[in-house]
């Protein structure tokens, strides 16, 4: 799968609408915040963050020959294929704090999977 893809969706918390900012601003066509957001640069950012944990649960050896390299340095467009949203089983929550990570391993020479949870 090519790219990554985001969904992002603002609501208008407090302050005045943009007709009533208009007001005072005639002519204005946009009243608020721009927002850069790059869905792609998050993955490899995310996919960094798992790699690095599993090196550190793991020792570098598992990882001298790993796809993954190329996608964090962006060489590989194919990021969806390794970074994304688990729908397997449950996976252990944050015992109260904000984020953890969790490595599983499948049989030796196999699958390496660093999950992310927030």
């Amino acid at each position: 799968m090519r790219g990554v893809f985001a969904n992002l969706g603002m609501i208008h918390l407090c302050g005045p609408t943009f007709q009533e900012a208009s007001k005072d601003y005639p002519g204005a066509d946009f009243v608020g915040a721009h927002t850069n957001f790059s869905a792609e640069d998050f993955a490899r950012m995310m996919a960094k963050v798992g790699f690095c944990t599993a090196v550190s649960a793991l020792g570098l050896g598992p990882f001298t020959n790993t796809p993954i390299r190329s996608v964090i340095l962006g060489s590989d467009p194919c990021i969806g294929y390794w970074v994304g949203s688990w729908w397997g089983e449950s996976v252990n929550g944050t015992r109260g704090g904000l984020h953890e990570i969790r490595v599983m391993c499948s049989e030796p020479g196999s699958q390496i999977h660093a999950f992310v949870i927030r």
